[in-house]
């Protein structure tokens, strides 16, 4: 059979290929690191030499950025492990942590910002929902992570104008009607008229990289009572193509919908989709400690979610698995060894440290070059705990179910540590944002990399457990989607009732 080639826009085989030797030679040099130079100072030398053009100054606070980043999701996940034993669960850990963290804050400065952070949540386990799940049950492989990016863009100026304007309208990232799952040809967000939930308007976003691509996306689906929403610049060409189609590069806008979004082009969603300034709605909510603490759990379930349905993608091994075939380090006992010990920050450090600098020189451009290096070791560190659990899983030392739950765990721990600890709270629902979608995959390729890089056959064992628990994850997915009411709140509570995370 033909080997199957995966391919995602900025994300392609022959991108990771790119890839390759940046971690190989980084974890390369991290086996062959003195033992005597710490890991801060090791990184520091690293990055410098990668990165000439950077400033003494900016290599330092880009190493400390990376440090710090792994530490804390380290201390999180430890924390919240423990208190796992004690059979604390996960919503109550958060809520402690949470509890410390929003001293000093007022109490509707503290709701806002967690009703942020929790809209974000649901709109990204939205997004990753639809790229799991085809209509048939089966695992998708995303094509276009752009065009998610630029759906959660769309609504996010929509709902900023309409706020403004006193809009009775809202604009949502599409989930699916009841008893069905997120399929081909639906319908991407939507405009609802916010007192009754009617739907007013509907779009399909397709972002392809110029006109001509985004025409081919176009014409491999069926898009009927559909406003097609298309990158700045290429409304002409595409409506062209299309004369029977609405095609615009903005949501509202119209008739009935006096307000709209803002047009973005292909580079604006690059750019936005790592971009730590996030803008504000006008609120009128009011909070209280009550409604607060439901937030917290709610956050706490959504991020759970997020973690258990992406270890249904494993696409992201797939990838790693081909492109590291063959490759082979000196000293990859060094590797192993920490990965299996648990004594891994160092080679948490160095992933984070390759990715920064693939990041950088635009070897991997699936983030743009702005990413904060701290969400970038937030992100790396996920992936490798993961990367443990998969590897426990297929040596038997892990049941899947109990894999699955510390998937869960260490992704109520990434939304705590990028949301508050590692990144401050003026980034919190930002930086959130970059974990989604492009998270999984990534993360997997770099997780799988590394794994790969301690050895063929620990990359191997890693990707089996993954796979097997990429099966359950995916089972449980479909049963809760086909089984609740399907919001994505529901879905994520359901979920939760499968495990005891």
């Amino acid at each position: 059979m033909e080997e199957r080639k995966i391919n995602f826009e900025g994300l392609s085989d022959e991108e990771v290929k790119k890839f390759v030797p940046v971690l190989k030679d980084f974890m390369q040099a991290y086996a062959d690191k003195d033992k005597n130079i710490d890991d801060k100072e090791w990184l520091k030398r690293k990055l410098k030499e990668e990165l000439p053009e950077l400033t003494e100054e900016e290599v330092e606070g880009c190493s400390e950025d990376i440090i710090t980043g792994v530490k804390k999701v380290d201390e999180n996940i430890e924390s919240i492990e423990k208190a796992h034993t004690k059979g604390i669960k996960s919503d109550e850990w958060l809520l402690d942590k949470l509890s410390d963290a929003s001293i000093g804050m007022g109490i509707n400065g503290f709701g806002d910002y967690l009703s942020d952070v929790d809209r974000t949540l649901e709109n990204a386990n939205a997004q990753l929902l639809r790229t799991v799940l085809n209509q048939d049950g089966s695992i998708s492989y995303c094509q276009n992570l752009d065009g998610f990016i630029a759906e959660q863009m769309h609504v996010n100026t929509f709902n900023e104008q309409a706020a403004l304007n006193l809009s009775p309208y809202v604009a949502k990232v599409q989930v699916p009607e009841p008893g069905t799952v997120y399929g081909r040809n639906s319908f991407d967000a939507v405009i609802c008229d916010k007192y009754t939930g009617k739907i007013v308007h509907q779009y399909q976003f397709k972002y392809g990289s110029d006109a001509k691509a985004t025409i081919a996306m176009l014409k491999n689906g069926n898009y009927n009572n559909q406003t097609i929403i298309v990158p700045k610049g290429q409304v002409e060409e595409v409506q062209a193509a299309f004369p029977g189609k609405t095609v615009t590069d903005h949501i509202g806008n119209t008739a009935k919908v006096t307000v709209g979004s803002q047009p973005m082009s292909k580079e604006d969603v690059k750019a936005f989709q790592n971009n730590v300034q996030e803008k504000s709605m006008v609120r009128k909510d009011s909070w209280n400690s009550f409604e607060t603490k439901k937030l917290i759990k709610g956050i706490a379930v959504t991020s759970a979610g997020i973690g258990v349905i992406s270890a249904g993608i494993t696409a992201g091994f797939e990838i790693a698995s081909k492109a590291f075939k063959g490759e082979k380090i000196e000293g990859e006992e060094v590797i192993k060894t920490a990965l299996v010990s648990g004594a891994d920050a160092g080679i948490k450090c160095a992933a984070a440290g390759a990715l920064t600098v693939a990041v950088r020189k635009g070897t991997i451009t699936v983030l743009s070059k702005s990413t904060p290096a701290g969400v970038i070791a937030g992100m790396v560190a996920v992936s490798i705990e993961n990367v443990k659990i998969a590897a426990k899983v297929a040596a038997g030392e892990l049941t899947v179910k109990e894999g699955l739950d510390r998937m869960a765990r260490t992704s109520v721990a990434m939304t705590y540590g990028l949301g508050w600890s590692v990144t401050g709270s003026l980034m919190g629902a930002a930086a959130l944002s970059f974990i989604p979608v492009v998270g999984p995959f990534l993360g997997a390729v770099v997780g799988g990399g590394v794994a790969y890089c301690a050895g063929a056959k620990f990359g191997n064992m890693v990707y089996d457990g993954a796979k097997k628990i990429a099966t359950v994850a995916k089972n449980v997915v479909k049963s809760v989607c086909n089984g609740v009411k399907n919001t994505v709140s529901s879905i994520c509570t359901g979920i939760k009732n499968f495990f005891t995370w």
